[in-house]
């Protein structure tokens, strides 16, 4: 409903901003080439109407206007046309023969217009000029009372890979009907306004050939049994937003063992906080999946969990966690920022515990972390990135002795004041090993005698911090600066510091002479 409620306050927003506009009279389109091909940009111009653009004309974007129908031969003169935008117009109406003559057009969207899928505004035969069009984004358009675009208008589009598009269906309608059955090379489909009670194995039934699915907020009131099952050609889908009952997601995850499923995406489909069953992966180990993205769940934990070997990507971020322990051999990316594990890292060794591990990113940003167990990433030897941001770490506790691959260790936005002799003698030797980076934005490092020794350390190995021009330094006044700076705010402490260290010793020596006397007398 939300994503309904947005494409409704930006349609009203360009009717509010709409008047006459003369293209011939006051022209403001931005003309230029790019390897000989001519691109015509005419967004934002409060034009109504479509005027008559150079025959070479090969990309044109007439977005975000006040244009209201499309006339008959309204492109007769740039017939070498490859990339169309009409999105976000007040387009109504379109002619049979309003794209006559784009026969070289690839690249085709009539998104966020006011288009009500009906044949008045899409007659039969509109797209028969379009022979050559690989991709079609018409999604946005469809009123809550206004059925699915006809079928008959898509039979010509024989070319087309990829399609954006409304979906409304109630328990009687079929989504995609038999003309369907032409596209034989649509590969890809993604849902806008989307409204389905059931998803079922009529649903993609004149869709045999697709291998990617994207119906994020889809409100699917229940999703049957053998949907997608015995796809081998499906590769991708996503379901986030949309699959929030529970008896639907193990429907899903059945149909998928059956398919050459590779990625699948889950975000925020659950509505109350549960420990993720076993039964899930039980039935995803069955699957040849590379990728799974479950983040914004509610999850507070696992039981006895074992992934599918394939599996590379694992992204369990935003959830409730306050445990991870497992066994992740085969994986590469783990993402586990924004739960809150930092009690039970304090406490554990590994999060990941096997021996032989092919982890490269690990994300552990915003969990509260204090500090790490010495060899919390020991065993990992492959790991490139590490992301400690925003967490309460006052101190590297943790060893990287291991971590020959390191290129980049984020600690930014954590309580670091300075490093001790040991931890920047451990990182100067991974600056020259791996070519270490890392990031120390947002702590609240200190200006002060006391921390010399590491503002002169950062000044003669500031090519390796990220964005280091951006870090605050405070003084032991509490007066803060900026590390616009930096080799002067070292020079101006060095001068401090030998005034402050020569005061030291004046008084030292006479403390000392002072007590000679004393013990003479």
């Amino acid at each position: 409903m939300a994503y309904i409620f947005l494409v409704s306050i930006i349609t009203l927003v360009m009717k509010a901003n709409c008047e006459e506009y003369n293209l011939q009279k006051n022209n403001q389109c931005k003309y230029w080439r790019k390897e000989t091909l001519l691109h015509v940009d005419c967004t934002n111009k409060k034009m109504s109407t479509i005027g008559i653009f150079p025959a070479d004309t090969a990309f044109l974007n007439l977005g975000y206007n006040c244009i209201k129908q499309i006339t008959s031969g309204a492109f007769k003169h740039s017939r070498g046309l490859v990339e169309l935008d009409l999105s976000y117009n007040e387009i109504t109406q379109c002619d049979r023969l309003s794209f006559d003559g784009l026969h070289k057009l690839r690249r085709l969207y009539l998104n966020s217009n006011n288009l009500n899928y009906s044949l008045l505004s899409l007659p039969d035969g509109i797209c028969k000029p379009l022979f050559s069009l690989t991709y079609l984004n018409i999604k946005d358009n469809l009123p809550d009372n206004k059925p699915n675009i006809e079928d008959i208008v898509m039979k010509d589009l024989r070319e087309l890979e990829s399609l954006e598009i409304d979906v409304r269906k109630t328990a009687n309608e079929i989504v995609f009907g038999k003309d369907y059955s032409n596209l034989r090379n649509l590969r890809a489909i993604t849902f806008g306004l989307c409204i389905l009670w059931h998803m079922n194995n009529y649903t993609f039934e004149n869709l045999p050939y697709l291998e990617y699915i994207h119906a994020t907020g889809c409100s699917i009131v229940n999703y049957k049994s053998k949907t997608l099952s015995y796809r081998k050609q499906l590769r991708f889908i996503d379901f986030s937003y949309s699959l929030t009952g529970m008896n639907d997601k193990k429907r899903f995850l059945s149909d998928m063992m059956s398919t050459g499923i590779k990625i699948v995406k889950l975000t925020n489909c659950n509505r109350t906080p549960i420990e993720f069953p076993y039964i899930f992966f039980h039935m995803l180990k069955r699957t040849g999946i590379e990728e799974l993205y479950l983040s914004n769940n509610l999850l507070s934990g696992f039981q006895d969990t074992s992934f599918p070997a394939s599996l590379h990507v694992l992204d369990f971020s935003f959830n409730h966690f306050t445990i991870f322990q497992q066994n992740l051999t085969n994986l590469s990316r783990l993402l586990l920022h924004n739960n809150t594990l930092g009690p039970y890292l304090e406490r554990n060794t590994y999060y990941i515990f096997s021996t032989t591990s092919h982890l490269k990113h690990i994300n552990l940003a915003s969990n509260f972390i204090r500090s790490l167990q010495f060899n919390i990433f020991h065993h990992q030897p492959l790991l490139a990135e590490i992301d400690l941001s925003h967490n309460i770490i006052s101190e590297i506790t943790f060893d990287l002795a291991e971590s020959k691959n390191l290129q980049f260790l984020d600690l930014s936005g954590n309580l670091f004041r300075a490093f001790n002799e040991t931890t920047m003698n451990a990182l100067s030797s991974m600056f020259e090993t791996s070519g270490l980076n890392m990031s120390l934005k947002d702590n609240p490092l200190r200006c002060s005698c006391f921390s010399l020794p590491f503002l002169e350390w950062m000044l003669e190995n500031q090519d390796h911090f990220y964005s280091i021009h951006k870090y605050r330094c405070i003084f032991d006044n509490n007066t803060e600066i900026v590390f616009k700076s930096l080799g002067h705010t070292v020079l101006q402490l060095k001068r401090s510091c030998a005034s402050f260290t020569a005061v030291i010793a004046l008084v030292s020596v006479a403390v000392a002479v002072s007590l000679v006397v004393i013990s003479g007398g």
